[in-house]
């Protein structure tokens, strides 16, 4: 209709006022590609832009399978992260950079000098926002990473930032990656032993349950737990290696050279006593141990299987002293961290928990007459000596290792460990 209607309205015109199609046909381009021009330049509208962020974070979330609770955390992250815009372009985190940064922490990582650096988070009421917000601090280098270093160098940081030490109510804890200052201990890597061999063995896995099944005691796997950089989490690896330590040592019996198994033959019938297992769960448990030990290893898998063998059979006894200890005293710190993570804001009672704490960690391995009637300020500032120090005897080492300690106060094994206790 809009085309005959032209058609006919054109015909009427004079032929100086007509149109040459050619030149109508430019002017047609020509009006486009202002359009287009002009429609490039037109801003989209704010509801248009945030609904395509939104759907950029559901693609996100459903390509790689990441739970839609987690969709406020990545919205928040990308908010946060957009305050500063010449970091965020700088910013480059590979998978490797990612897992050795989740290992050993930001406080350890290094520059591309290879200069030690110590990187400080800070914690903090936002009035403006009004919420707590988490926002790098600082970076420093460290020559020599000790104690003493990283409290001198904090202490010029907050000096030279005319930072007031009151401001400072509390240090970040929570998932926060802690330098351990030294190597895991023995027990430590028969932990990281255990959940290596069972996170890349789902079989070793199904049999391990299985043989907890049989003994008729809880089963846990290895895979969770312990976290090399998060310390407190070796006292959950503690309590569950120490509930599980009766079908690791039935697993890994299997693993034993000929000549053991001969040995601890008799220790092995003993433990199926105790756990009443009957004559078709031994068979069961025979058939097991025969399969996995017939399955292919890889050099370090072997080795691996090796240690923990000897941790669980050759060491059984040390092993089991350590666990006592780990969880005796790991748990009045772990009570501590736990009621600061609760959704109520505690820091009125952080003082008063911090000396609890304090007084409760000392009584351990120290004379009550040296601690009890001292104020704070004293006691931090008390230096230990031997004569303050609990005898051996006394010194408390977990309910397990303090059983064996009455019932065998001569034991080869038991001079050495409570002299490392005294010593730590």
């Amino acid at each position: 209709m809009i085309a005959s209607t032209h058609s006919v309205a054109s015909s009427f015109l004079p032929a100086s006022a007509r149109v040459n199609p050619a030149s109508q046909s430019q002017a047609n381009q020509g009006s486009e590609t202002i359009r287009q021009q002009c429609q490039g330049k037109m801003p989209v509208p704010v509801i248009n832009r945030i609904a395509n962020a939104e759907a950029m974070v559901l693609g996100t979330l459903a390509e790689h399978s990441i739970p839609f609770s987690k969709a406020p955390v990545i919205v928040e992250l990308a908010q946060t992260l957009s305050l500063d815009k010449p970091a965020l372009q700088g910013m480059k985190l590979s998978r490797t950079a990612a897992s050795y940064k989740m290992i050993h922490g930001l406080d350890k990582s290094t520059s591309n000098n290879n200069k030690k650096i110590l990187s400080m988070l800070v914690c903090y009421y936002h009035a403006d926002l009004r919420k707590v917000i988490v926002e790098h601090l600082g970076s420093l280098e460290i020559v020599k990473v000790n104690a003493a270093s990283l409290e001198k160098v904090l202490c010029e940081f907050f000096e030279k930032n005319n930072i007031p030490w009151n401001n400072l109510v509390s240090m970040l804890m929570d998932l926060c990656a802690v330098m351990r200052g030294s190597p895991l201990t023995d027990l430590e890597k028969l932990f990281s032993d255990l959940q290596v061999d069972h996170k890349w063995s789902p079989d070793q896995v199904m049999y391990l349950k299985e043989i907890a099944m049989i003994l008729n005691i809880s089963a846990s796997s290895p895979q969770r737990g312990f976290v090399p950089h998060r310390w407190l989490s070796a006292y959950d690896a503690s309590m569950a290696t120490h509930a599980m330590m009766p079908a690791y040592k039935v697993l890994y019996y299997g693993f034993l050279s000929t000549a053991d198994k001969e040995l601890y033959r008799e220790p092995l019938e003993l433990m199926y006593t105790k756990y009443h297992v009957n004559q078709a769960g031994r068979a069961r448990i025979k058939v097991v141990q025969e399969e996995l030990n017939r399955k292919g290893m890889t050099p370090q898998g072997r080795e691996r299987k090796k240690r923990v063998c000897k941790k669980l059979w050759h060491e059984e006894t040390t092993t089991v002293l350590r666990l006592s200890i780990y969880m005796g005293l790991l748990t009045i710190l772990k009570e501590y961290v736990m009621v600061f993570q609760g959704s109520q804001t505690l820091v009125h009672k952080l003082h008063d928990r911090q000396l609890e704490l304090f007084l409760a960690f000392m009584a351990c391995f120290v004379k009550a007459e040296h601690i009890t009637q001292l104020s704070p300020r004293p006691l931090r500032e008390m230096v230990l000596e031997d004569h303050m120090l609990l005898p051996s005897k006394e010194v408390y080492v977990g309910q397990e290792a303090d059983t064996f300690r009455s019932q065998n106060p001569n034991h080869a094994l038991l001079v050495p460990f409570l002299a490392d206790v005294r010593k730590a």
